[in-house]
């Protein structure tokens, strides 16, 4: 059992294991920031607030590429179930039925993923899921009640109507009507912690 331990946070470059020695620990900095390991550990650490800002800006820069890929490349069937999934997700967001639209926002999130005929992009479903579950586990989660703000996060509906109508659009600042990119992860970590 200890081998497993040692060689599960060795993989993690948690630590590194020396003959004679034992396990040394290695700096926070060096650890495999992919790791749904380490990230479920600094979720739930001291380090919280950087985990989200930085996971928020990996999903920000990622989702619209992989919206993206996955007009071009998914299955039609699976074009067709992303606008009804985001219609579900939103519907049982607006009902307050919290845990379903939490499985149902990792089920779309990463279905966009898997199918965007990248396996780079489809290889982070996992962190993705691990994101999205972690917010929830530490209560700072969005409220799906609330109306998502064009320009903190990309909605759901919006991702799966431009899956399926092959065509995904940057987020668009409410204000200026000038096409933008999704802004800053840390007004979307402020806005829903």
């Amino acid at each position: 059992m200890a081998r497993e331990v040692a060689k599960s946070l060795e993989t993690a470059k948690v630590v590194t294991v020396r003959r004679c020695i034992g396990l040394v620990s290695q700096p926070v900095e060096e650890w495999d920031a992919l790791s749904t390991q380490v990230i479920h550990w600094k979720l739930h650490s001291t380090h919280r607030k950087e985990q989200l800002r930085t996971l928020t800006e990996l999903r920000l820069a990622i989702e619209t590429a992989a919206a993206t890929s996955a007009a071009r490349y998914a299955p039609i069937d699976v074009k067709s179930r992303l606008p009804l999934l985001a219609a579900e997700l939103r519907h049982t967001g607006e009902n307050g039925r919290l845990d379903e639209f939490h499985k149902l926002d990792i089920e779309f999130h990463s279905l966009i993923l898997r199918n965007s005929g990248n396996e780079m992009l489809a290889s982070l479903s996992t962190i993705i899921a691990t994101v999205l579950s972690g917010r929830v586990e530490l209560h700072m989660y969005p409220h799906p009640s609330l109306k998502p703000s064009t320009h903190t996060t990309p909605s759901p509906r919006r991702s799966g109507r431009a899956v399926q109508t092959t065509r995904a659009r940057p987020c668009a600042a409410s204000s200026t009507k000038s096409p933008k990119r999704c802004s800053s992860a840390d007004a979307h970590i402020r806005a829903t912690s």
